[in-house]
C-alpha cells in the first residue's frame, strides 16, 4: 500500500517535471491608429505658439511615439 502511493506520487512528480513547456503565441498588435493620433497632437503642439510648454509636450509625444514604435 505504501509503495503504491509512493509510486503514484513519484510518477505524477516525474510527469509534471518532464511535460513539455508550451508558450502561447503572441498576436501582433496594430498601433497605427494610436501613432496617427499622436502625430496629430505633436503637429498641433509644435505648430502652435512657440512656448516651453508646447515644446515639452511635443518632446513627450515624440518620445511616446518612439516607445510605441519600439514595442
Amino acid at each position: 500500500m505504501f509503495s503504491d502511493k509512493y509510486a503514484e506520487t513519484f510518477k505524477s512528480f516525474v510527469d509534471e517535471i518532464l511535460k513539455p513547456v508550451t508558450i502561447p503565441t503572441v498576436k501582433p498588435v496594430d498601433h497605427s491608429i494610436l501613432l496617427d493620433e499622436l502625430a496629430i497632437l505633436k503637429e498641433k503642439y509644435l505648430s502652435g505658439t512657440p512656448s516651453d510648454e508646447h515644446k515639452f509636450a511635443g518632446a513627450v509625444i515624440t518620445a511616446a511615439m518612439a516607445v510605441i514604435i519600439g514595442i
